[in-house]
């Protein structure tokens, strides 16, 4: 405690038992002192001890004294009449479409020569001319502009139910004013009256819009708005938001670099060796696969299969706009993508993304603690889906993506993989085995991804120089801008990774971890995307032996991680150990894995690919949570 402090303490100490002296203090500090009851009150002496001060007593609602059976002392309380902070209006540009008449906008098009654009030679050029045409169009159909944002209105308050509630609140306010039986009644009826008629307002509402939604995507989004949920609170940055921008740009498009040098350095530290070429990575003398041309008809094919409502990209271009403009553009689209896959080069205007950070936990003001959306154009987006259609027809009919990866596959889910997993827990107690699992953590895999290493395992799967060239065009050279609210940060170059939000990304990552599950000698190794999870199935006679085998094929996995600038995170990396209770209570104190020197001991509960696992699988906590929410 300080001089002063203690100075100060005593002066209060001296000044409570003159009372004239107390006031004159208050009067001398410019503060009012509110109590005015006893708040210490015994058999012979009632007094005045606690105090609440405030120098603003108009701020000052209620105050008091409570009875309080826990001390000898009343308590003091004071309410205050203080408005909450309403948050900062949110602003965005967008595209208005007020006075957007599809039939106006393509006859518009159509006075456009477009025709000198296909017999360009350079893509980059092509695209240039193209967007410079189409976007001046757009301009004076459906303008950027600045707007505010709102909140979801109520459809089905009409103007007389508006009027009735203020017919309501007029009521109220005569009630309390004249403290009449007769004006008390009146409002209590129509209050019951305005409660009930929004109600069956919404009722009415919901059942029509049931009524003339033709698809499944509809009613579910109209049944969503009537079910309660969390309410999300909106993000108010407490720095300039040009700064932040400007600060998760920089972390965003740094990410990679970093931690392509920590896996360096985890390398030289722990001595970690390079792992073997796997099967899946020798490379073939022959190359069996090429971009080929694809006809206005495929191209429409492909438009016509992508949701109207994605965000659009930087341009702000909807795929809904574009499919309005087809009739007109479609032989140019179709050139500038034949040229594209042709000449091995993805235009440079095509490589710009817009990047929306969506809040994974915690601060949102923390980069660290958001995921990178990127907003791509969407006619970069037809060339990546023409290109992942032709990539994708060959791996399968080639059959060389492994089988132990679910994710961004066909006939393959979270829930395949999760019952594949469940089936082979259960019959490994059923053979009296236990079942260890150790749940991997890859820190930002997709924004770690080493381009010439990807490039690598695309010419092991037979890919012809021009289609690797095509791919290497599409992953070199690309920028960023992060967006928040209507606020842009400067452009961004990126060194490492793949768009999360783009087309061809997911499938680029199955292909860059699709030797990951050759690795391990003595486990077998499951992925959903970069949710890995390393298994083995043993009788507790060998679990010395497991514990070794279990620890080699971590050292080996996790060797092949820090090669491929993939860094596994021990902290939030999970081990289960799964069986029936009888064998359970067998396993040894000490059994653990590890990891990076890191010891990891069994937890009895994890959560992976949203699934609560427990340690006998019987899933109760998972129902419980579900249930509770």
């Amino acid at each position: 405690m300080s001089r002063n402090t203690k100075n100060n303490v005593q002066c209060f100490y001296n000044l409570r038992h003159k009372p004239s002296s107390f006031i004159n203090f208050c009067t001398s500090v410019n503060q009012t002192q509110l109590i005015k009851e006893p708040t210490r009150v015994t058999e012979t002496s009632s007094s005045l001890i606690d105090i609440i001060m405030t120098s603003n007593v108009s701020l000052v609602e209620n105050h008091g004294v409570a009875l309080s059976h826990i001390s000898d002392h009343y308590l003091t309380y004071a309410s205050l009449k203080l408005q909450m902070l309403k948050p900062p209006p949110s602003y965005k540009c967008v595209r208005s479409y007020k006075n957007y008449k599809p039939d106006s906008f393509l006859a518009d098009l159509q006075r456009i020569p477009w025709y000198d654009i296909s017999i360009m030679d350079d893509a980059n050029v092509m695209l240039d001319h193209f967007n410079e045409r189409f976007l001046h169009v757009m301009e004076t159909h459906a303008p950027v502009k600045t707007v505010r944002i709102k909140h979801r209105s109520c459809p089905f308050i009409s103007t007389e139910i508006r009027e009735l509630m203020q017919y309501r609140n007029n009521l109220l306010k005569t009630a309390r004013s004249t403290k009449l039986t007769t004006d008390w009644e009146m409002y209590r009826k129509l209050r019951k009256e305005v409660k009930s008629k929004p109600r069956d307002a919404e009722r009415e509402y919901v059942r029509k819009e049931l009524e003339h939604s033709h698809n499944t995507n509809s009613k579910w989004k109209i049944i969503k708005n009537c079910i309660p949920r969390k309410e999300s609170t909106q993000q108010v940055y407490t720095k300039d938001m040009k700064e932040v921008a400007i600060e998760f740009n920089q972390f965003f498009t740094s990410v990679g670099r970093r931690v392509s040098q920590v896996c360096t350095s985890l390398i030289e530290l722990y001595n970690l060796p390079a792992p073997p070429t796997s099967v899946l990575l020798a490379v073939a003398e022959s190359q069996n696969f090429s971009f080929v041309s694809v006809s206005c008809g495929e191209v429409r094919r492909t438009v016509m299969a992508f949701q109207s409502n994605k965000a659009p990209g930087h341009d702000k271009v909807r795929m809904c706009t574009i499919k309005d403009a087809f009739p007109c553009i479609l032989p140019v689209i179709t050139d500038m993508i034949n040229r594209s896959l042709q000449t091995s080069v993805f235009p440079s205007a095509w490589k710009m993304s817009e990047v929306i950070p969506l809040l994974k936990e915690g601060d949102h003001e923390v980069a660290n603690k958001n995921r990178p959306l990127s907003l791509l154009p969407a006619t970069s987006k037809i060339c990546e889906r023409v290109a992942l259609n032709q990539l994708t027809s060959y791996t399968n009919k080639k059959k060389g993506l492994s089988k132990h990866q679910s994710g961004n596959k066909q006939l393959h889910s979270c829930e395949t993989l999760g019952v594949f997993m469940t089936d082979k827990v259960f019959k490994a107690m059923d053979s009296k085995e236990l079942t260890v699992i150790v749940l991997l953590d890859l820190s930002k895999a997709f924004d770690s991804i080493d381009h010439r290493k990807l490039l690598t395992k695309l010419k092991a799967l037979d890919l012809s120089l021009g289609a690797v060239e095509w791919f290497k065009s599409y992953l070199t050279g690309r920028t960023q801008q992060v967006k928040i609210g209507s606020v842009v940060s400067e452009p961004g170059h990126i060194t490492h990774g793949v768009p999360q939000g783009s087309i061809l990304g997911p499938a680029l990552f199955n292909i860059y971890l699709n030797d990951l599950s050759t690795i391990p000698n003595f486990g077998d190794l499951e992925s959903y995307v970069d949710d890995s999870k390393l298994y083995l199935s043993f009788l507790i006679k060998y679990v010395n032996e497991v514990m070794r085998n279990i620890n080699e094929d971590l050292s080996k996995i996790t060797a092949w991680c820090c090669h491929n600038s993939l860094l596994i995170n021990p902290n939030k990396t999970k081990v289960l150990v799964l069986g029936t209770h009888k064998m359970l209570q067998r396993l040894p104190d000490d059994f653990y894995v590890t990891l990076l020197e890191k010891r990891i001991t069994p937890t009895i509960s994890a959560r992976d690919l949203g699934i609560q696992l427990d340690s006998t699988l019987s899933f109760k906590e998972h129902i419980a949570n579900t249930v509770s929410t």
